[in-house]
């Protein structure tokens, strides 16, 4: 071995590099260095490598020992790439990427500033800022959006600082999610990157939500952050990332229980993990998730004097469970339990046409005023003279947990076929809650009180006039994009899959999500527009992560 690195070595010098000068010794230590470079990777050895014969003439042999010794770079398939995120940032090829980042988000938000210079509001805007002030949970939705009103209230009790947290805050996390991806799977076109970007903001419900007094903003950008460090931890472990995993994870759950599937789907990531941390990791999130659940009920017991999670979540198991109504023939004396009776009772005494789908997904059952949900929380009120609303409304809400597991019982396969295909096909061609920009005046009050503002007007309700009628056909073309997408790579991915080793994991990863998402959000509650916004990062990504193997696929050509 000594001896052919030694050959090697020589013909390098004075074949390879002719103007080497034996005589000088700093000249011969910078020759053995490239030379040194110039052997091939660690794990192969020079036995197989040709040696440069020495009768061929000069030109020829340099030419040989050039080949026979290769510079030793990245693949052609796979950019070179800094050790570190922060490198690969700073690195000059970055900054166009970063400026356009910048533009189209500096641009997005002067235009929603103008045009909406009032947050949109609706009735669940004054249960999250009156948590805000009490710091306590009120037995309707989550606190955890509460906390972030309370966060930006303390820095500025401005609703325009809200929003502009909100879209900051956003637009960071897509700017994260994006240059993670470009990171690990480098564009081989940079307009791919761009049509990326632009496709993740011009999201109307992005643009629309980031100035709303509603949870939806902050959940779907701790989602993305949650997401993005997920690839990080599948892609490059590190504990910093493990630790910002977990803490947004956290925060997401407590911002919405649509979460809730959270903690489960990072154990699962950290069970992937090489090595003995796969054994112990995956705990940490479930602990998480049961710190939260069992934290929940302890407040709710103190506040309510009931042993629950959510009671909206019996309300809206109720609404769901009430598809079957019209299909059914179930009396009330067949229900052993007086206080589901009644409830039953209160059901059987509207028509039963009113149980149709399209009242079922507008949750008329739980906010009608003149609906059986509302009737069977008055008639518990009235006979219970000494509990405040809150209080009926939260003890009421565990009885209609338990009228829905009734009838999901009794009615497994009606309840599948009228309530939950029609709600997974919402998600597809989803019903949007806000046409138009508009506020409520009880929470007009509770804004005034908190913010001191006044005017609530836009000067131009573009979501109305332009992309209110654009929502769903847009949503279905994403869709069918995706699937496209997804066929058109499967159906060649074996023979180009080498070319890009990291888009496959993690374009994986992102599906899992979708579908899971999808399964959770089909089965919890009737889906709205805004709720989809979680979804449309990773189903921009997947379209992202397809175009980079056609043109791959178009380049082998």
């Amino acid at each position: 071995m000594a001896a052919q690195h030694a050959i090697f070595f020589c013909t390098y010098c004075f074949e390879v590099q002719p103007s080497f000068n034996k005589t000088t010794p700093r000249t011969y230590y910078a020759c053995y260095f490239r030379y040194l470079f110039a052997l091939p990777q660690k794990g192969t050895t020079t036995q197989s490598l040709p040696l440069p014969s020495l009768t061929m003439t000069l030109p020829k042999r340099q030419a040989a020992a050039q080949a026979s010794h290769p510079p030793t770079q990245p693949p052609t398939h796979i950019a070179a790439q800094p050790d570190t995120f922060f490198a690969f940032l700073r690195h000059p090829d970055r900054r166009p990427d970063l400026l356009l980042l910048v533009a189209i988000h500096l641009l997005a938000f002067l235009f929603v500033a103008y045009t909406y210079p009032s947050p949109y509001t609706n009735a669940d805007t004054g249960s999250y800022l009156a948590c805000s002030v009490s710091g306590k949970i009120d037995g309707y939705r989550p606190i955890g959006y509460s906390w972030f009103l309370s966060a930006f209230r303390a820095i500025s009790a401005s609703t325009f600082f809200v929003f502009a947290a909100q879209f900051w805050l956003h637009a960071l996390a897509n700017s994260f999610f994006l240059l993670t991806l470009q990171y690990f799977v480098r564009p081989v076109r940079r307009i791919l990157f761009g049509a990326a970007a632009i496709l993740l903001l011009i999201s109307p419900a992005t643009l629309f939500l980031t100035n709303a007094l509603l949870s939806d903003s902050i959940f779907s950008t701790l989602s993305l952050v949650w997401l993005t460090s997920g690839i990080w931890l599948w892609r490059r472990f590190s504990l910093p990332m493990l630790l910002l995993h977990l803490l947004v994870m956290y925060w997401a759950v407590n911002v919405r229980y649509a979460g809730l599937f959270y903690p489960v789907f990072s154990a699962l990531l950290l069970a992937l993990q090489n090595g003995k941390q796969r054994y112990y990791l995956p705990v940490l999130p479930l602990l998480i998730g049961v710190y939260i659940y069992v934290a929940t009920k302890a407040e709710m017991r103190q506040r309510f004097g009931v042993d629950t999670f959510s009671a909206f979540s019996g309300w809206a198991q109720a609404n769901n469970a009430t598809a079957v109504i019209p299909y059914i023939d179930l009396q009330p004396d067949a229900i052993a339990s007086e206080a589901l009776r009644n409830i039953h009772q209160q059901v059987l005494s509207e028509p039963k046409e009113m149980y149709n789908t399209h009242n079922v997904m507008g949750t008329m059952f739980i906010w009608g005023k003149e609906r059986a949900g509302k009737k069977a929380l008055f008639d518990y009120w009235q006979k219970n003279q000494g509990s405040d609303y809150t209080r009926a409304w939260v003890r009421v809400g565990m009885q209609m947990g338990n009228y829905a597991q009734l009838l999901r019982q009794h009615y497994p396969w009606l309840y599948v076929r009228h309530f939950i295909l029609p709600n997974a096909a919402n998600i597809i061609v989803p019903r949007y809650d806000f046409l138009s920009y508009r506020n409520v005046a009880q929470t007009d009050e509770i804004v005034q009180q908190l913010y001191g503002d006044r005017s609530f007007e836009a000067r131009h309700d573009w979501i109305a006039t332009y992309i209110a009628t654009l929502c769903r056909p847009a949503n279905v073309l994403l869709w069918l994009l995706c699937a496209a997408a997804i066929g058109t790579v499967a159906s060649r991915y074996k023979q180009y899959a080498p070319t890009l080793p990291h888009a496959a994991p993690i374009a994986a990863y992102l599906l899992l999500f979708i579908g899971i998402y999808a399964i959770f959000s089909a089965i919890a509650h009737p889906f709205y527009l805004r709720y989809a916004l979680p979804l449309h990062a990773p189903q921009i990504a997947l379209l992202y992560l397809a175009a980079q193997y056609l043109y791959k696929i178009k380049a082998v050509k």
